[in-house]
């Protein structure tokens, strides 16, 4: 009896260090469908502000393939404004591209759309104004 519990740690530890010795390996996610990893991939920055040029943080802008998907919901990208009102959408198909924005700026809320095409391999900035 005395050298059961020997034998059966040292067999759990046996065990223990088997399957630990596994590689284990994990499965990168595939690049989502909306993502261009091609070399005519598109980037897209998009600056949210009040007519008065407050740049607007913590806001939502959403980016469509058209406009009845972007009313619905359907997005294809959807981000928040950083700490000075951008947000950068890279890796996008060269497309035309429906965007829109809700802010709040003291309790009320601000709406601003916009429509954008591109050619291939296109870097563009553009200035979202909110009313």
């Amino acid at each position: 009896m005395k050298g059961v519990p020997g034998y059966f740690f040292f067999c759990s530890l046996l065990l223990l260090i088997l399957f630990s010795c596994n590689k284990i390996e994990e499965e990168q996610p595939p690049v989502p469908a909306w993502e261009d990893s091609g070399a005519d991939s598109c980037t897209l920055v998009v600056t949210v502000q009040t007519q008065e040029g407050i740049y607007l943080t913590s806001s939502y802008v959403n980016l469509a393939l058209n406009q009845d998907s972007l009313n619905k919901g359907l997005l294809v990208r959807r981000a928040v404004t950083d700490g000075v009102g951008k947000v950068k959408f890279s890796r996008l198909y060269p497309l035309k591209y429906f965007g829109n924005c809700f802010a709040n700026i003291q309790g009320q809320t601000l709406f601003g759309s916009f429509r954008i095409a591109f050619p291939p391999s296109t870097k563009k900035d553009t200035i979202l104004i909110v009313h």
